[in-house]
């Protein structure tokens, strides 16, 4: 399995914590990834796998708009948070590396945290790793 990394970015690390796998915030874990913007808020946010374009999501109760997104594929199922995902994919499916929308300000609501995707595996078929 190859997943694409959405922004083409690395994995933050900033005064609010670092953007890895099980990385420490405070007494819990990182349980998702999170990738920095090199071209900063507004660039593209590409499909990491091929799948339907099930629904946005909205991750936290806002003013801001911040969203995000569920692509459902063959052998996973990956949410992303804070893009503007383009509307008209929703119930369409997408192509690994396709424009599914534009990196939002995460830092409206987190303060002092750097620009990124929020990256989540929700499901993955396990007969991929045998």
């Amino acid at each position: 399995m190859i997943l694409l990394n959405p922004t083409g970015g690395t994995i933050r690390t900033d005064a609010e914590g670092a953007g890895y796998f099980k990385a420490k915030r405070g007494n819990k874990l990182h349980r998702d990834l999170d990738f920095g913007l090199p071209k900063g808020i507004g660039q593209n946010v590409f499909s990491p796998i091929t799948g339907l374009f099930v629904r946005v999501s909205i991750p936290e109760q806002n003013d801001f708009g911040i969203s995000g997104g569920i692509i459902e594929g063959s052998y996973a199922t990956i949410q992303m948070f804070y893009f503007s995902p383009i509307f008209g994919l929703v119930g369409k499916n997408v192509r690994q590396g396709q424009v599914v929308g534009y990196a939002q300000d995460v830092g409206l609501i987190h303060k002092g945290c750097e620009p990124h995707i929020h990256f989540r595996l929700l499901e993955i078929d396990p007969t991929i790793f045998f």
